[in-house]
């Protein structure tokens, strides 16, 4: 699902701006995240852009972006904490991507910073990869017919769900909004 995401992605629904490799190490209070020695492209290629922030202050990582490097997904998507300049006026949209090692351990990751174009929030978020994934699971959590009325209602929450919190909110927290 994260491959098809990335691939969904390239796919004419993301306007790519930036991106940079992060090296992880370190574990829990230990760990640690810092710019990769290669350069980045776009606008990650300044190495004194910084996209996060921790209230007023620009920083590398995040106490949410650690504990995505130390849990068991292959990606996050979330907000950037800087508006782009370019394409419209909008806070970035942020594509984290793990990167691994030989042994499957996780040793950095890949930032990517742009803009999710207009199709990703025309089209239905059933087709959308990760996205059609938590609706699944939402839809199983319940259990309705899909034909039923229950069901349908469902489907109709879920679709019309802001595009943007549906993209970072976590399966267990969509199920209790929709119910």
């Amino acid at each position: 699902e994260a491959v098809a995401f990335l691939t969904w992605l390239r796919d004419e629904n993301f306007t790519f701006l930036g991106m940079r490799e992060y090296v992880y190490s370190g574990k829990g209070a230990d760990a640690k995240v810092e710019r990769d020695k290669g350069a980045g492209l776009g606008i990650l290629s300044n190495p004194d852009v910084l996209v996060l922030r921790t209230g007023k202050d620009a920083v590398t990582t995040t106490p949410e972006i650690l504990a995505f490097l130390e849990g068991p997904e292959f990606l996050i998507v979330t907000k950037a904490n800087v508006k782009s300049i370019v394409h419209r006026r909008a806070y970035m949209d942020y594509v984290g991507v793990k990167r691994f090692d030989a042994e499957g351990n996780v040793t950095g990751e890949l930032r990517i910073v742009g803009l999710f174009t207009s199709t990703a929030y025309t089209s239905p978020a059933s087709e959308i990869p990760l996205l059609r994934s938590k609706i699944e699971k939402v839809k199983e959590h319940f259990g309705y017919d899909p034909m039923s009325h229950s069901g349908r209602m469902l489907d109709n929450t879920l679709e019309s769900y802001p595009r943007d919190d549906l993209f970072q909110i976590d399966t267990t927290l969509l199920a209790s909004f929709a119910e």
